[in-house]
């Protein structure tokens, strides 16, 4: 063997440099970021969709409840969409709607209740949230909506007030209609 042969033999066993393997880690990092930052907007999107929901929710409830004369005592969500006022979503359950997001990053409304606060119509609205993190960023940007019913009881169903925080990922909220 030559002493050129055997140079050439030892140049292809030594494997990656150092420069190469930190570009591939760098290249790797860059990735990783790209996707935990994209998390996040795909997250508020479905919060701010779910915000927009609620106002189609209020819309309907002011159709619906035009002519009530006593507060509902059942889940109103199947009326609402056997009338056309709510979409009916493919894999919602009886007495949900899918706001936004699907399966375990879905966003539902699990209970509306309606009735009555002093003159004027008003709706109990129960959410399912996939966190409690987006509970909190949904009621964060429900509550400055000038229909958002600052405490009270809706139809049997207790209002939080503004400075109220969700516990859990089931929260309630109430509007004026």
């Amino acid at each position: 063997m030559s002493v050129r042969t055997h140079r050439i033999s030892r140049a292809s066993e030594r494997g990656f440099s150092l420069i190469e393997l930190g570009i591939v880690i760098a290249v790797i990092a860059v990735l990783a970021s790209v996707v935990i930052v994209g998390r996040g907007f795909i997250n508020s999107s479905r919060t701010g969709k779910a915000a927009e929901a609620l106002a189609t929710i209020r819309k309907a409830g002011a159709v619906y409840t035009a002519n009530m004369t006593s507060p509902s005592t059942v889940n109103e969500v199947d009326p609402l969409q056997r009338r056309d006022l709510l979409p009916k979503g493919q894999n919602d359950n009886a007495g949900e709607w899918t706001m936004a997001g699907a399966g375990t990053t879905a966003f539902k409304v699990t209970n509306i209740r309606f009735g009555m606060v002093g003159t004027g119509n008003a709706a109990a609205i129960n959410i399912a949230t996939p966190e409690l993190t987006q509970a909190e960023d949904l009621f964060k940007l429900v509550v400055g909506d000038p229909n958002f019913l600052n405490g009270g009881v809706v139809a049997g169903v207790n209002c939080p007030t503004r400075s109220a925080t969700p516990t859990s990922q089931n929260m309630t909220v109430c509007f004026k209609l």
